[in-house]
């Protein structure tokens, strides 16, 4: 398999000759898969999670309520994190595409923001 800009970090082989991308960026995470996805490959990324949508929009609520309240600067605790519809369906996902088989390409951190607790839990199931 080709990898489109060589831009992987790293790649966990599967079984099932499907791929599931994963990584710090959303926008650079859907690229890549998009660009796999013109080489013919079937990719799942965690923007097709079934429920992301309501969960995204649940998570920015969550997010502007504590932000009221304790700033702008406010950053979720991972436990207020842990708690989240969109942190439960990424965990879901990660663990589908890990037990169905999916080769796992890892974007890492493209932009070098920093790992977040989303893709260190998506480690923890797959990588490390």
């Amino acid at each position: 398999m080709s990898t489109p800009n060589g831009l992987a970090a790293r790649i966990l082989p599967g079984t099932n000759g499907k791929i599931a991308v994963i990584g710090r960026d959303q926008k650079y995470v859907d690229a890549y898969a998009n660009a796999l996805r013109s080489q013919g490959y079937e990719v799942e990324t965690f923007t097709n999670a079934p429920g992301i949508d309501e969960a995204v929009e649940g998570f920015r609520r969550v997010v502007k309520t504590q932000q009221d309240i304790y700033g702008t600067n406010y950053r979720l605790t991972a436990k207020e994190l842990q708690s989240t519809s969109l942190y439960k369906i990424d965990e879901a996902w990660i663990l589908w595409v890990r037990d169905q088989g999916f080769t796992i390409i890892d974007m890492g951190d493209p932009m070098k923001r920093g790992l977040s607790d989303f893709l260190n839990m998506e480690y923890l199931y797959t990588f490390d």
